[in-house]
C-alpha cells in the first residue's frame, strides 16, 4: 500500500510493523548560519544553499568538493552531519569530524571517540552517529550528536562530552511538537536558534521537516 500524507510526502505501509514509513530519502545533514541567514542542506556528494529562512533556494546543488576542496576525500562523497561551531562549518562522517575550510592547508579530522569522557555504552562506544544539530547563531561550540533514540551533547572546541546520552523522549521542549516515531527512532538532521520571538528548532527526517517554537 502507498499513500500521500497531508504535506505531499509519499509513504509506504509495512504490514510487519503496522506502520507507515516515508519513502525516498531526505537530506543527510544541515547547518544554519545566522537568523535569517544561510542554511546548507547536504545530500550525497552535494549541498543546497537556502537563504532568508527556509523559503528561498539560492543556487542549484553544488558538489561538496567544489566548495571545500581541502576536505579529506571521504567527506566530499557525503556526510552524516554538519554543524555551526563558533561560526565555522564542521562536517561529520564515519565517527570523524573536520572543519570545512575553503583554502589553506587541509584540516586533519578528529575522532569522536577521542573526545574526553566519550560514552562506552554499546550504542556509542564506536563513535557511530546518525545525525547532528547545532546553534545557528554561531555563538557556541556545543553540538548535539544523535544515535537512534538518544542524543549526546559535546563541546567540539573543548573536545569533551558534556554529559551522558539522553533519551529523545526526555527532551522537554520537544514534547507535543515531535512525532512519537521520530522520538522512538531518531532524526536525520537539525538546527536551532533564539530570536526575539522565542527559541526555535528545525528537525528533519526522511522527506519531512518540522519547525517549531519551544519557548
Amino acid at each position: 500500500l502507498w499513500s500521500i500524507d497531508t504535506s505531499g510526502a509519499p509513504h509506504r505501509y509495512d504490514p510487519l510493523t503496522d506502520a507507515w514509513s516515508p519513502q525516498d530519502t531526505g537530506i543527510d545533514a544541515v547547518a544554519a548560519f545566522g537568523v535569517p541567514g544561510v542554511i546548507y542542506h547536504f545530500r550525497g556528494d552535494s549541498f543546497l544553499t537556502v537563504t532568508g529562512g527556509v523559503n528561498h533556494v539560492q543556487d542549484p546543488p553544488v558538489k561538496i568538493a567544489e566548495m571545500w576542496p581541502n576536505l579529506p576525500h571521504s567527506f566530499t562523497q557525503g556526510v552524516t552531519g554538519a554543524a555551526n561551531v563558533n561560526g565555522d562549518l564542521y562536517l561529520f562522517r564515519g565517527g570523524l569530524y573536520v572543519a570545512a575550510q575553503k583554502s589553506g592547508a587541509p584540516s586533519a579530522p578528529g575522532r569522536l571517540t577521542d573526545l574526553d569522557s566519550w560514552p562506552q555504552a554499546p550504542a556509542w562506544k564506536d563513535g557511530v552517529i546518525d545525525a547532528v544539530s547545532s546553534d545557528a547563531s554561531g555563538q557556541s561550540s556545543k553540538v548535539q550528536l544523535y544515535h537512534g533514540d538518544e542524543v549526546l551533547s559535546v563541546d567540539i572546541a573543548k573536545r569533551q562530552v558534556l554529559g551522558p546520552p539522553q533519551s529523545l523522549s526526555d527532551i522537554g521542549p520537544w514534547q507535543g511538537h515531535v512525532p512519537a516515531d521520530w522520538l522512538a527512532s531518531g532524526i536525520d538532521a537539525g538546527y536551532y536558534f533564539t530570536s526575539p520571538t522565542g527559541a526555535w528548532t528545525a528537525l528533519y527526517r526522511g522527506t519531512a521537516m518540522i519547525f517549531f517554537m519551544t519557548a
